[in-house]
């Protein structure tokens, strides 16, 4: 069980004026955990498996985005 390790990094960041981001969320207990933690931003396979560049540009959240933003 990471929580702890989780919870002091997050915590060190915040005061730091970070902005924190979770790689490798796979769970929807781990994104209520983080988010419980005040993580910011979350990616993941409880997300999405990886997605080529012209998939992310019809993944629902960037749909439309311009492709210079995508590199």
């Amino acid at each position: 069980d990471d929580s702890p390790i989780v919870s002091s990094t997050i915590i060190l960041a915040k005061r730091l004026g970070r902005e924190v981001v979770a790689e490798g969320v796979e769970t929807r207990e781990q994104v209520m955990c983080l988010k419980l933690a005040g993580c910011d931003i979350a990616q993941g396979y409880h997300f999405s498996r990886p997605l080529s560049p012209a998939q992310l540009r019809e993944y629902p959240p960037f749909y439309g985005v311009e492709e210079k933003a995508c590199v």
